[in-house]
C-alpha cells in the first residue's frame, strides 16, 4: 500500500480487539468518510482476512457502491486476473460459489470450481450447513473487483447481476478429505 491513512486503517484491523470475526464491521467503520482510494486499497489488504461478511453483505454492497463499483482501484494484478477470464467487458465469466444453501445470494465466487467446492464444507474452522457448490455467469462489466491471492481466484459481485444460476452436480470436497491419510499418532493402535 502507498497510502498512509490506508496503512493507519490497516493496522487498526490488524490490532488489538479486532478478529476475523468484526473485521469487516470495524473496516466500514473505519472508511466510512474516506476517500475511495483508501477505502479500496483498505478494502483489497483486509477482504480476504473477514469472516462473517454474511451479515454485512447489504452493508458491504452499500459501501461499494458508494466508493465506485468501476474498478478503477484494482490493481495491475487484479486487472490483469480479470482480463484473462474475459476478453471484453461484455464476456460472460463463469462463477462459482461453495455455501450453505441458506446463503446462495453471497458476494464472494470464485472462477476455480475446486475452491467452491472446498469452501462448501467450510474453512477456518467454520462450519457449513447444508453444503451446495453453485454454478452461474456474471458479465465482466458487472464484476465489482477481483481478489486473485490465496489461490481462491475470487470475485465480488453483486449476486442480482448472476444470470443461469444452478446448483451444480460437483459435491462438497467431502471425499477429498477423506482419501486423505489419516495421521495417527505411533503411540496409537
Amino acid at each position: 500500500m502507498n497510502n498512509e491513512l490506508a496503512e493507519k486503517i490497516t493496522k487498526k484491523l490488524r490490532g488489538t480487539g479486532v478478529n476475523s470475526t468484526n473485521r469487516l464491521s470495524t473496516l466500514l467503520a473505519l472508511t466510512a468518510f474516506e476517500e475511495p482510494e483508501v477505502f479500496w486499497q483498505v478494502f483489497h489488504e483486509n477482504w480476504s482476512d473477514c469472516d462473517n461478511a454474511w451479515g454485512l453483505r447489504d452493508d458491504v454492497l452499500n459501501a461499494l457502491e458508494w466508493f465506485g463499483l468501476d474498478g478503477v482501484c484494482m490493481t495491475d494484478e487484479q486487472q490483469a486476473f480479470l482480463s484473462g477470464v474475459a476478453t471484453d467487458r461484455y464476456s460472460r465469466i463463469t462463477v462459482y460459489r461453495g455455501c450453505s444453501s441458506a446463503r446462495v445470494h453471497g458476494l464472494s465466487w470464485t472462477t476455480n470450481p475446486k475452491v467452491a467446492q472446498e469452501f462448501a464444507l467450510g474453512h477456518r474452522g467454520i462450519r457449513v450447513p447444508d453444503p451446495v457448490v453453485l454454478k452461474a455467469e456474471i458479465r465482466k462489466s458487472n464484476v465489482i473487483t477481483a481478489i486473485p491471492d490465496r489461490e481462491e481466484d475470487e470475485i465480488i459481485l453483486d449476486p442480482l447481476h448472476l444470470r443461469c444460476l444452478r446448483e451444480t452436480n460437483l459435491q462438497p470436497a467431502k471425499y477429498m478429505r477423506t482419501m486423505r491419510p489419516q495421521w495417527r499418532h505411533p503411540a496409537v493402535k
